[in-house]
């Protein structure tokens, strides 16, 4: 693995830190602009440091691969690696969870704010053709559901018949 390679790949997965044990008597950050504050490094830290993918190209006439950045999708998972905590932990500071101690109702919309601008980006993401959008709307719980009702004459239920033909 080349150097370039190696530094892609660090930048690709790096920008995690350390999980911040015992700061704050409990909490993880001082106040909710604490909390804001790490979100916008977050978002920063995501789109200065892009996947890259080696795609194919031409170049005189012969094929070239050349790098290409393709963007990071921002998450709210992604957000807690990056400043070190548990999903559950960013639950207790959204409100979905509720705390068996302590009192984090200071934080509730800073971090719905939060996962709200993470849903926008991931959503905007796949309607732009930047993120897969079968996965993005996953993620969101989202589905797109067709139901198809066959009905015969006098609404009685089609009768279907498949026979096999041998193919000559």
């Amino acid at each position: 693995m080349t150097e370039a390679t190696k530094r892609k790949f660090r930048h690709s997965i790096g920008g995690y830190s350390k999980p911040k044990r015992g700061a704050f008597a409990g909490k993880h950050f001082k106040d909710a602009d604490d909390l804001w504050s790490q979100a916008v490094d977050y978002f920063e830290w995501a789109s200065k440091h892009p996947f890259w993918s080696d795609d194919p190209g031409f170049h005189q006439g012969a094929v070239v691969e050349r790098a290409v950045a393709k963007m990071r999708p921002v998450s709210v998972a992604g957000f807690c690696n990056y400043i070190g905590i548990s999903k559950r932990t960013f639950d207790l500071y959204s409100g979905v969870t509720k705390p068996q101690k302590g009192d984090y109702s200071e934080y509730y919309e800073t971090a719905q704010q939060i996962q709200q601008i993470v849903e926008t980006a991931q959503i905007e993401g796949a309607a732009a053709g930047l993120l897969n959008s079968n996965i993005i709307a996953r993620l969101l719980g989202l589905s797109d559901k067709q139901e198809q009702t066959h009905q015969g004459p006098g609404g009685t239920a089609l009768q279907t018949q498949v026979s096999f033909v041998p193919v000559k």
